[in-house]
């Protein structure tokens, strides 16, 4: 991914070298951008499960 980023190759070059274009494709289109990304935190979760919006008519 580095030498597309520096323009060594191009994307094309890449995919068409890579023993797996595919897995190559993912990557460069949903890399984070590199070792020192931050992940994304988890949204908050709450306790437990809560059923309140679910009406049984019997």
């Amino acid at each position: 991914m580095q030498l597309i980023r520096d323009g060594v190759v191009t994307q094309d070059e890449a995919l068409a070298n890579a023993d797996s274009a595919t897995n190559l494709y993912w990557l460069i289109h949903n890399s984070q951008g590199g070792k020192n990304a931050e992940p994304e935190p988890l949204p908050a979760q709450e306790e437990g499960a809560t059923f309140t919006e679910f009406t049984l008519n019997i």
